[in-house]
């Protein structure tokens, strides 16, 4: 609501846009360079995380089909 009051309806909504895009980004770059190693420690003898990356690696289009909710 603030990008709409500052720059307006349509210029607002552009730069929200742009900036969540940026911002996911950013993190997921963070993530995956700089604390890859830390997670994959946290979780490496968690069973659960385990049995999910191996179906994940079986059937991983299927599980990201089902995973997405439906709009209808």
């Amino acid at each position: 609501m603030s990008g709409g009051v500052l720059f307006g309806v349509v210029w607002g909504s552009i730069y929200v846009a742009i900036a969540a895009n940026l911002g996911a980004t950013w993190a997921f770059l963070i993530g995956l360079y700089l604390y890859r190693d830390v997670i994959c420690r946290m979780i490496q003898g968690n069973v659960k995380f385990k049995a999910i990356d191996k179906a994940v690696a079986q059937e991983g289009f299927k599980i990201v089909l089902l995973s997405c909710p439906s709009s209808c």
